[in-house]
């Protein structure tokens, strides 16, 4: 059987790739984890979430003082250890240096790289940077074409990758979520640990979740997003809550703006298993983060992406997100009208992410058994019409309800 490195470096790889080392290895793959250390301290709680340990850590993030640091960094030391313990196949990715730095080492030593979520594109060269550039040039490196989605697959094709190098998965971050769902329904530790520490999640009053990380907002859009959250969440009784990125960049910028008050609080980094316990508690999403576009689908939660582009088109497409770039208006108004109506149950909704078995689908093209493709394409419209006359049905009723009690 292959030897198999998978090979992670950030929070969000360890989260979307964990699932796909517990299915290689119980499909009898030999499985080295790899760590570049791109987030040092950021990766070790999702292992231990998921009950592995990693075979070796580069330990690139003291070193990395500039952007272009991580990549010279990991194709050196990546490729000498690579020399004195060679593998059949590298699993990478995503779009980060890490993705790009295993897909290089791979491509210079002749090892067949398998890239995962391969094929999204936001179509700007500046947004996201560099991701986008990274994801297009470890394309050009890989072998194995993992596709998330019909529009990433379509992407791959306009490329010019040959379509029997491209495989329709489904994105892992699905199958990650289940997972976690199934843990965490054994234990009521990591929520009754979280309500202890911030009481305010007793208080019955709706939850929005605001996220900003990326390069592009932090100026004063983040400002702006920012300061339109804590808007929206007085204006209409809700509470804002702000997991404060660990870049001390943000609160440099942010600096007044962070001023916590009843409908704006301010609390420190989620690991994983705590934001998926906090997905369960929300009414709306404000973000600028790729991969809470993704997991939210699975608790049917509205989403404003605070980008000027997104490569998750589906859950734009499908009426689950809005762009909304920086404007405080529109995070302001679209707020308001997903909180009013955050309670129209949504749970038939399919989603165009995944369905829970992209790594089991995986773990057979890689075992040369046959799958069956995952097809996005045929929920988003169709089921997007479906919940648009949920939706009216269910708003006629309750205006109904309003006028009746007016009348009486």
């Amino acid at each position: 059987m292959k030897k198999v490195l998978v090979f992670v470096g950030t929070r969000p790889e360890a989260i979307k790739m964990a699932p796909l080392v517990l299915k290689l290895k119980e499909s009898g793959f030999e499985v080295v984890l790899g760590l570049s250390g791109q987030h040092a301290d950021m990766v070790s709680p999702i292992l231990e979430f998921f009950d592995l340990e990693a075979g070796f850590n580069l330990q690139i993030s003291k070193e990395a003082k500039y952007i272009e640091d991580p990549l010279s960094l990991i194709t050196d030391r990546l490729s000498k250890k690579l020399r004195s313990e060679p593998v059949d196949l590298i699993l990478v990715h995503g779009d980060t240096s890490t993705t790009l730095g295993g897909a290089l080492s791979g491509f210079y030593l002749d090892i067949p790289v398998g890239h995962i979520e391969a094929g999204l594109r936001s179509g700007n060269m500046k947004h996201p940077f560099p991701e986008e550039a990274n994801r297009k040039l470890v394309a050009s490196l890989s072998t194995y074409h993992f596709a998330p989605t019909d529009s990433a697959k379509k992407n791959l094709l306009r490329e010019g990758v040959p379509e029997s190098q491209i495989y329709l998965t489904g994105n892992t971050i699905i199958d990650a979520v289940f997972v976690a769902k199934k843990i965490l329904r054994k234990t009521q530790r990591v929520g009754d640990e979280l309500k202890n520490t911030y009481p305010f999640l007793r208080d019955g009053k709706k939850k929005i979740l605001v996220t900003a990380h990326r390069r592009e907002n932090l100026n004063e859009s983040i400002v702006r997003i920012i300061r339109a959250s804590k808007a929206l969440a007085q204006s209409t009784g809700a509470q804002a809550i702000l997991p404060i990125h660990p870049n001390p960049k943000i609160r440099e910028i942010l600096g007044e703006e962070l001023e916590e008050s009843d409908s704006f609080k301010v609390i420190n980094p989620l690991d994983f298993s705590q934001l998926v316990w906090l997905y369960s508690q929300l009414d709306l999403i404000i973000t600028d983060s790729g991969g809470i576009q993704e997991e939210s689908t699975v608790f049917n939660i509205p989403v404003l992406v605070t980008r000027k582009v997104t490569e998750r088109k589906e859950s734009i497409s499908s009426g689950r997100s809005h762009l909304v770039a920086d404007s405080e208006e529109l995070i302001f108004e679209l707020g308001k009208k997903s909180l009013e109506f955050s309670g129209v149950e949504s749970d038939g909704l399919l989603n165009p992410y995944g369905d829970g078995k992209a790594c089991e689908r995986i773990a057979n093209i890689l075992s040369e058994r046959t799958y069956d493709s995952f097809h996005s394409s045929q929920y988003s419209l169709y089921q997007a019409l479906k919940k648009l006359k949920e939706y009216r049905s269910t708003r006629k009723k309750k205006v109904m309800r309003r006028f009746e009690g007016t009348v009486n």
